[in-house]
């Protein structure tokens, strides 16, 4: 059997590494996934509360389509969600 050159054998690792990165990631988001959605079938607060931050995201995403310059809609609507998470404030869920 020929030996790979070594020019080409850390490129080759390199591509193995990343597929079982990508792998092991995929695998970590279903699991947070199927976690979440337990816990929200679960419990009626969480599902509440999951409700109320679907509003308030498609509420955004309402603004940040009518804007002109929707990338700086959505740096402003970032920051706006940072904002509340740092000081532990929630805006009001959209009725």
């Amino acid at each position: 059997m020929a030996r790979l050159s070594t020019a080409v054998e850390p490129y080759f690792l390199g591509a193995a590494v990343w597929i079982g990165y990508t792998g092991a990631m995929s695998l970590a988001l279903k699991t947070l996934a199927q976690f979440a959605i337990k816990k929200l079938a679960s419990n009626p607060e969480a599902r509440q509360k999951a409700v109320d931050v679907a509003r308030t995201v498609a509420q955004e995403a309402k603004q940040i389509n009518a804007q002109d310059d929707k990338a700086r809609a959505a740096g402003k609507a970032f920051s706006k969600a940072l904002r509340s998470l740092k000081d532990g404030t929630a805006p009001p869920p959209a009725r």
